[in-house]
């Protein structure tokens, strides 16, 4: 528990840029992603401290505001948000690699049943439009960097990940 307002102070120092990286990551909203980890903070201070914690550290309050996180885009329920719910793009595995390298945050990150049906609908694109939006989203290819790769027209790509969106949006509304 924290009884110590140093202590607190120093949980916030130590863990505040990683769980925000996570939070930036996951949302990709710096704004967002600031008032999401000032909440898990606020959180731990006004319950008067951590619970007893079995495992890592930086993993229960990893864990914690992925949390904050998806309860974020629930609320919102737009499927502007849904779509960027992936979790699989590069600065969110970075993040993680970095808060933690074991198996158990990776698991307890992707639980989340959102996340779960976001992946489901991305591997039923068709395999082109799967391998656009794949490169788009999670790698970070520029249009035309994909055209190239794939020797493809730009149009061709822009096309493709317009009706993936559109298939994902379709998907992560109630009634899909």
């Amino acid at each position: 528990m924290i009884d110590d307002k140093n202590y607190f102070e120093e949980l916030f120092r130590t863990y505040y840029s990683q769980l925000f990286f996570i939070a930036k990551g996951i949302l990709l909203d710096e704004g967002v992603a600031e008032e999401i980890v000032q909440d898990v903070f606020i959180k731990i201070w006004e319950s008067g401290g951590l619970p007893k914690i079995d495992g890592s550290l930086k993993a229960y309050l990893a864990v914690m505001t992925r949390n904050h996180c998806i309860d974020y885009l629930r609320r919102q329920n737009s499927a502007k948000h849904l779509q960027t719910v992936s979790l699989d793009n590069r600065n969110v595995r970075a993040a993680l690699l970095d808060v933690e390298s074991d198996d158990f945050i990776r698991e307890e990150l992707f639980a989340d049943p959102v996340v779960s049906a976001l992946r489901r609908a991305i591997n039923e694109l068709p395999a082109q439009c799967q391998q656009i939006f794949r490169l788009s989203r999670f790698e970070g290819y520029s249009h035309a960097q994909i055209a190239e790769m794939l020797n493809i027209s730009v149009s061709t790509v822009k096309t493709q990940l317009s009706r993936a969106l559109q298939k994902l949006r379709k998907e992560m509304t109630v009634g899909g």
